[in-house]
């Protein structure tokens, strides 16, 4: 019975944590962030938002947090349509173009370095570092 009891306390911890939540950050996500207000200024705090294409495809639906900002991520470059309305005849309609990077380009600009350039930036390292430690074994008999 008492191993059984073990063993059980040794898998329940296991069983446990397969029903835990987390977050991962994505990266290189290109988001649009967009802030409404009102015309004197304050923001449109709570605001239903539709995300379109100008087509009229919806993306995505919420709402402005409490500084009336709202965000999303695209799916493909293009136009979008981004209308906020507080329900009480405040529409604000917000026309996005979002560039983007043709299929097989990449939006990092090429380098090219000669392997002559990088065997003399090398053979620089490696003699600057053994100048350095022979001054730290120096530094250390003395």
């Amino acid at each position: 019975m008492k191993r059984l009891l073990a063993a059980a306390c040794l898998i329940v911890p296991v069983v446990a944590g397969a029903h835990g939540a987390g977050f991962e950050r994505l990266p290189d996500v290109d988001t649009v962030a967009l802030r409404f207000a009102y015309a004197v200024g304050e923001p449109m705090a709570g605001a239903r938002v539709v995300v379109t294409t100008l087509a009229g495809q919806d993306h995505q639906r919420g709402q402005t947090d409490r500084d009336g900002q709202f965000a999303f991520v695209p799916d493909r470059p293009g136009d979008w349509m981004v209308v906020a309305d507080d329900g009480l005849g405040h529409e604000v309609r917000a026309e996005v173009e979002v560039g983007g990077v043709a299929e097989g380009e990449s939006s990092a600009t090429p380098v090219a370095v000669s392997p002559r350039v990088l065997l003399y930036a090398l053979i620089g390292s490696l003699a600057v570092n053994a100048g350095l430690l022979s001054f730290l074994l120096a530094r250390r008999r003395a």
